[in-house]
């Protein structure tokens, strides 16, 4: 089963995504235009297709929907959005279908597959399918293992139906499967309800040696945040050595270190705090709905299949 987004942005037709978007939605499709069809013939096969579109200036045009009958294929999940922004996932149900009537060729919706479509929460979306968003080109597919693990587990809730099966042997590490992002997140969720104050400006894409900065609400005292999901260890006395180099207006300053494995190295030292990945997990369990629902999508599960 592989995973695969896709954007409804038509070029053809009534060039209105929302005409688009709602075709898709009455007739359980997903797709593209690029229609080539001779007048008076609707539906047409793979090779009749092609034939038609051997024209140079058209023929360049349609290596998406190549994509869309050579990879996308029955029971393989999509993700989509309306042009509000709002996200659906749908499950395939056919292979590459043509169908160039009045409705289909308004919408510019003429090549497609069929699909059970469902709308996900604003929340429930990962950050992985977000960026995966922002390429132009019309159709690709989301190479990620958690992404696709978390995908079947969504569409199973969303459809209330246990059409795909979710091995918890696959799930080793609830971090690895939150990635990078969400769990940077939950981090500053468990620090905040310490009376850490996140400061939002701090956090930047072009900040190369931490994640963000706090404030103690209390002691106002400021602290940096350092958190890595992968096999790479933290060293204590290098995160030591950084907060001494700030200046002595901020000397009462600390770091807290996260790392996923609990890979710890060198000493312990007054400014450096290690949370210990358990006790991270334990407080996710507790407060989950203080956490996004692509969060407690997964500590749910791993939190269920721990105590089965």
């Amino acid at each position: 089963m592989n995973v695969f987004r896709i954007h409804i942005r038509p070029k053809g037709g009534a060039n209105d995504p929302w005409v688009s978007f709602k075709y898709c939605l009455t007739h359980s499709v997903l797709g593209m235009g690029w229609g080539v069809s001779p007048q008076g013939t609707p539906r047409l096969s793979w090779d009749e297709y092609i034939e038609a579109a051997e024209h140079p200036n058209l023929y360049k045009r349609v290596p998406n929907v190549r994509f869309l009958k050579n990879r996308v294929r029955e029971n393989d999940l999509v993700w989509t959005r309306d042009p509000d922004g709002i996200y659906y996932l749908g499950r395939v149900t056919s292979r590459w279908q043509y169908l160039a009537d009045e409705k289909s060729v308004r919408a510019d919706v003429v090549n497609f597959v069929r699909c059970e479509l469902h709308q996900v929460g604003l929340d429930d979306v990962p950050g992985k399918v977000v960026a995966c968003f922002r390429p132009q080109r019309t159709i690709q597919t989301i190479a990620d293992d958690t992404v696709a693990l978390y995908s079947r587990l969504l569409w199973n809730r969303c459809s209330n139906d246990p059409h795909y099966s979710v091995d918890a042997r696959n799930v080793a590490d609830i971090f690895s499967l939150l990635g990078d992002q969400a769990t940077e997140d939950a981090v500053a969720v468990y620090l905040q309800l310490q009376g850490w104050l996140l400061l939002p400006e701090s956090r930047k894409a072009d900040t190369m040696s931490y994640e963000y900065i706090l404030i103690h609400r209390q002691s106002m005292e400021r602290a940096v945040v350092q958190v890595k999901t992968g096999q790479t260890p933290l060293d204590r006395d290098e995160w030591s050595n950084f907060v001494a180099r700030l200046p002595v207006s901020e000397n009462r300053a600390k770091a807290f270190l996260f790392q996923s494995y609990g890979k710890y190295t060198g000493l312990e030292h007054p400014n450096v705090e290690c949370i210990n990945p358990d006790d991270l997990l334990e407080f996710l369990v507790r407060n989950r709905d203080l956490l996004p629902k692509s969060t407690t999508r997964w500590v749910d599960f791993v939190h269920t299949q721990a105590n089965a």
